[in-house]
């Protein structure tokens, strides 16, 4: 009797078994050996799952992602590597592939064609597929790592041909590979950069993307540069053509002309100097706003008021005002564009800048300003006054002044060597005093007087409150010297430098404390501190920080300047010479006329006594 039972025991096992190495059967339904929920369980096994395949792919290297993949934006194609997973007792992890001609092949369960379905309706497909067979357990069915394919790239490109790609890269990064700098943004300012001309560099507002459909997408990479909008940088597919077109300024082109911009003044290697012109490849549909968004971003479109829009018709040209601000509000309709249409723009962030303050205040440092509103009081309240030891009335505001242009400043600011420097003022001498009477001495006063960083002129007190309310600008700069409560004594004096203040002691007293005199001295003038204005020491009282200043007779200040200067001197001393001479010469000959009249007059009056006689 105990047999059919052993028999009966063995059987069971043998099932038992047999289940285990067949797997679950399709219509039994799995039962949780924990306390967990179903719906649990199955969200468990689903984040095991994706855990797996995330491991997988950086096992693999993985792929350099943005986020997670869009399923929906996701097209599936040959090579895409999926992971399947199931739950149960015993799960299912395989990781078939797309096979060459587009079909996800499961084992045990069949083939599913995918190639050309987005990453979503492949998941889809696959999983109801997967539910007739495995009831009541979790499935998991995700992208495990994505294809390559290639992509090819012709036109103003350096390295034109076939290139590797994956689903998840954009037209930015095929034409990257084909870029001599890797990046078509570096690529497009380095060569501005060595020859600022844009002829013949490539037209990144108009990429072409041919896709295998026969469907034409025009790519404006600059607008993806400019807003970071990826609509703008689509995503690449299998067999892509991409075909970058060349930019020629006799073609179609925009421009945008920044009319505060400073002009930067660098030569490049074939000659030709920055402007403050951009000009950009004109896209069809180009309006207003679009150009404004390529050239400047969002900030640029925000904060840009007014225009000026120049354009071409029939040989005349027509300008017209557009106010960017009400188009954005959509109380007025966007300007379309045309070729060769410039945007004037008087003012584009012109307005905002900073200024500086340096010295005796509390926070020195650089402040935000708004250009012609912010007051040089504004400034300095912000950096918290004056510090008890500076002394407000003589401090000074910086500007560059009229006189001193971009090119001249900038390459006077750049050379140390001072022969080179003074080579180039001798350079301006001649060109600022070419065409006047004006001797040597004073052309070289003329000169270096304008090449020097401007100052405005102020009237400070000793509190804010005195700080009159100057308009700033950007750049400015206020400095605030610390008081050294001494007097500065300069020029022909043994001994120059500061002398202690003492109150109500006049010229003379400074001057001794100086050592007195030097033997060559003139006038003595008084620079008041504040105002920078030469006085009579005698006519204004001397405070801490005022300079007494020695004059001494004219001479150069170098030998070569004191021969140039003596040989002018020489010229004047003959030319006054001569104009002496001339004149001796004028009366003598005056003189001999008169002479020779008076003696003919006597001879006549003699002959007529003779004959009365």
């Amino acid at each position: 009797m105990l047999f059919p039972n052993r028999l009966a025991t063995t059987g069971v096992c043998c099932l038992l078994l047999c289940l285990l190495i067949v797997g679950p059967l399709p219509v039994q339904a799995q039962t949780s050996p924990s306390a967990l929920s179903l719906a649990e369980q199955q969200a468990l096994m689903a984040q095991q799952a994706r855990q797996q395949v995330n491991d997988r792919i950086l096992a693999a290297g993985g792929v350099p992602l943005e986020g997670a993949l869009d399923p929906a934006a996701y097209i599936v194609g040959p090579g895409d590597v999926f992971s399947i997973t199931t739950g149960g007792a015993i799960p299912l992890q395989i990781a078939p592939s797309v096979t060459a001609d587009g079909v996800l092949v499961v084992p045990s369960l069949g083939s599913f064609p995918v190639a050309g379905l987005s990453l979503t309706e492949a998941r889809a497909r696959v999983i109801t597929a997967l539910q007739r067979s495995y009831r009541n357990v979790p499935i998991e069915v995700a992208l495990a790592q994505p294809r390559q394919f290639y992509v090819h790239v012709s036109g103003e490109v350096a390295r034109p041909g076939r290139h590797v790609a994956v689903p998840v890269a954009r037209v930015e990064d095929a034409l990257a590979a084909a870029m001599e700098d890797n990046n078509p943004l570096q690529a497009l300012e380095r060569q501005r950069r060595e020859y600022w001309n844009y002829d013949g560099l490539p037209a990144l507002r108009n990429v072409m993307v041919e896709r295998q459909t026969g469907e034409r997408i025009p790519v404006d990479l600059m607008r993806y540069y400019a807003t970071g909008d990826t609509q703008y940088n689509p995503y690449l597919r299998d067999g892509d053509r991409l075909y970058v077109p060349t930019y020629t300024s006799d073609g179609d082109a925009v421009f945008v002309e920044y009319k505060n911009r400073e002009i930067l003044n660098r030569m490049t290697t074939n000659g030709t100097t920055r402007t403050n012109v951009d000009a950009y490849d004109f896209r069809p549909g180009d309006t207003v706003t679009d150009l404004l968004l390529v050239a400047g971003g969002p900030s640029l479109l925000n904060e840009t008021s007014t225009i000026r829009l120049m354009r071409n018709v029939g040989g005349a040209l027509d300008v017209r005002s557009v106010d960017v601000q009400a188009i954005i509000a959509g109380t007025e309709p966007d300007v379309s564009l045309q070729p060769r249409d410039r945007l004037l723009i008087p003012d584009a962030l012109a307005r905002t800048g900073v200024a500086e303050v340096d010295g005796l205040v509390v926070y020195p440092g650089t402040y935000p300003i708004v250009a012609g509103e912010t007051t040089l009081r504004d400034l300095v309240v912000a950096a918290g006054g004056v510090l008890p030891e500076g002394l407000l009335r003589a401090a000074y505001l910086e500007r560059r002044g009229a006189a001193e242009s971009a090119d001249r400043t900038q390459s006077l600011e750049s050379v140390e060597n001072p022969a080179a420097r003074d080579a180039l003022i001798q350079q301006e001498i001649f060109k600022q005093a070419r065409l006047t009477d004006l001797s040597f001495v004073s052309r070289q006063y003329l000169t270096r007087e304008l090449l020097q960083f401007q100052r405005v002129s102020l009237e400070l007190g000793d509190d804010v409150a005195s700080i009159p309310e100057v308009p700033l600008r950007d750049g400015d700069r206020f400095v605030v010297p610390r008081d050294p409560d001494a007097v500065l004594v300069i020029g022909q004096v043994q001994n120059p430098g500061y002398v202690p203040f003492r109150a109500s002691a006049d010229a003379a007293y400074y001057i001794e404390q100086a050592g007195g005199q030097g033997p060559a001295a003139a006038e003595v003038y008084l620079r008041e501190a504040g105002s920078g204005a030469l006085r009579s020491p005698a006519n204004a009282p001397i405070r801490s920080g005022d300079a007494l200043f020695v004059d001494r007779e004219p001479m150069a200040d170098t030998e070569s300047l004191q021969a140039l200067a003596l040989q002018e001197r020489q010229l004047d001393f003959q030319r006054l010479q001569e104009r002496s001479n001339r004149r001796f010469q004028y009366i003598q000959t005056g003189l001999a006329i008169v002479g020779t009249a008076v003696g003919l007059v006597t001879t006549y009056l003699l002959i007529q006594s003779e004959t009365s006689n």
